[in-house]
């Protein structure tokens, strides 16, 4: 019976994205081609199940179990003052803001010169025919290679998107400000958050892009970003999710590099009821960098998956991964990692290491770190550990007069404090360390500790 009933709420699910998708047709026609294309797309896969090796570990339950709505969710009026405690000061002058999926120009204001920098609704023909070269960039690398996407929910993605940004940096120029992306959500919905990335001819930019719920209740944000990194540019990306108890974000990022460009991403999942960053690095030209990183600290019942490949498909590329977990209470995590090495992609100098600590008995880690090699004259390396905190250290704090509740918050959040300090913006960092002592869940003075590990 409860097959039955599972098998029926899909079959609803599909239904519902079906009806929705109708409603969201682009008025754009490359995009729209793109749409129709990713409704067939989404016929031919079904909807996902765990004999799937990327959904092995995932509990649909959440998303099939709340009745979400589909259809275009609407934008609700919000004050920026409600937004102050997830706007870093570092970035007052640059905020974008969306709502519900949707772009919000009262709550986003710019410093940048529009010459330098463009960012553009590219679901907007009016808006999109003033800049040259938009159409192309979105025909080509708006949900590029549709026709074979393997995952449900970026296909869902590309199907009901009514509303989205482009991110066009000029050939040339590169911007010392940060760029925080605010992506908001405070309704009952299946969010559609989409954005595409531009980086021209040796450029760079900073962007800090927060997942952040206002509301305590069930919604899930189906976010897709795609970037396009020219020769010689460079992008630094940190992700940090700041969802409510009830909120499940579902992230799907695809880097495109091409010669001599450096990525770096990081990606900070420290609330929601669960996430699943699904992360596909194509390095397709030689010289390009790919340095990825993750941090989730999980209490409660709460859940992080992670599926992350690197693809090297030319000669003379590197890329490094190193991703953190944090456990307690009954939590479970996932990181599922790989390194692609194609045939010939000789230099290739990758490495890989996923670390846990787990300081529950009912807390569960799957880590399955993979090493793909077809080439013959590279470096390559994985690891992964699970364990628990150092009694040792434990009792050297211990016998130093520090309580034991400190000394563990210390010792966990050293542990992570690795991946916290790649993030770029101080106060960013702040934020994020105060939200891990939340979820360590110690009396300690938290102000101290925080001030100790800087």
């Amino acid at each position: 019976m409860q097959l039955e009933e599972k098998k029926k709420k899909e079959i609803e699910f599909l239904e519902k994205v079906f009806r929705a998708g109708s409603s969201t047709v682009s008025s754009i026609s490359p995009i729209a081609d793109k749409q129709k294309k990713a409704v067939e797309r989404i016929s031919e896969l079904g909807f996902p199940n765990r004999k799937i090796e990327d959904w092995k570990y995932y509990d649909f339950s959440p998303i099939l179990d709340n009745f979400l709505s589909l259809d275009t969710c609407k934008i609700t009026q919000i004050e920026k003052e409600s937004l102050k405690d997830f706007l870093f000061p570092e970035c007052e002058k640059n905020l974008l803001v969306t709502v519900n999926g949707h772009f919000s120009e009262k709550l986003s204001n710019f410093s940048f010169s529009k010459e330098d920098i463009s960012i553009l609704n590219f679901n907007d023909a009016e808006q999109l025919k003033n800049y040259q070269g938009v159409n192309e960039l979105v025909e080509k690398y708006f949900a590029e290679g549709i026709e074979d996407e393997s995952n449900f929910f970026k296909a869902c993605n590309t199907a009901l998107m009514s509303n989205a940004f482009l991110l066009k940096v000029k050939e040339g120029v590169q911007l010392e400000e940060t760029l925080q992306i605010l992506h908001i959500s405070n309704e009952h919905c299946f969010n559609q958050t989409r954005s595409l990335i531009h980086l021209g001819k040796n450029s760079k930019i900073n962007l800090i892009v927060t997942y952040v719920g206002l509301a305590e209740i069930p919604f899930v944000n189906n976010a897709v970003i795609e970037t396009v990194l020219e020769e010689g540019s460079e992008l630094v990306l940190d992700k940090i999710q700041d969802d409510t108890q009830k909120g499940i974000l579902l992230y799907d990022l695809k880097a495109k590099l091409l010669k001599n460009s450096r990525f770096e991403y990081s990606s900070l999942n420290l609330k929601a009821n669960s996430s699943r960053d699904k992360i596909s690095v194509d390095i397709d030209e030689e010289g390009a960098h790919a340095d990825i990183n993750g941090l989730y600290i999980l209490n409660g019942e709460r859940k992080a998956h992670n599926v992350i490949t690197v693809n090297h498909n030319v000669e003379n590329s590197t890329s490094s991964q190193l991703f953190k977990g944090i456990l307690s209470d009954r939590a479970r995590a996932e990181f599922n990692g790989a390194i692609n090495v194609a045939r010939d992609a000789n230099g290739t100098d990758a490495e890989q290491m996923n670390r846990h600590l787990v300081l529950s008995d009912e807390a569960h880690v799957d880590s399955r770190p993979q090493l793909n090699i077809l080439a013959d004259d590279v470096k390559c390396a994985h690891g992964s550990t699970i364990g628990d905190l150092e009694e040792d250290e434990i009792f050297y704090l211990l016998s130093r007069g520090i309580k034991k509740d400190d000394a563990l918050a210390m010792l966990t959040l050293s542990f992570c404090d690795e991946v916290i300090q790649k993030v770029k913006v101080e106060s960013a960092r702040q934020h994020i360390k105060n939200m891990a002592l939340e979820n360590l869940d110690t009396q300690m003075h938290k102000a101290n500790i925080v001030h100790n590990l800087r």
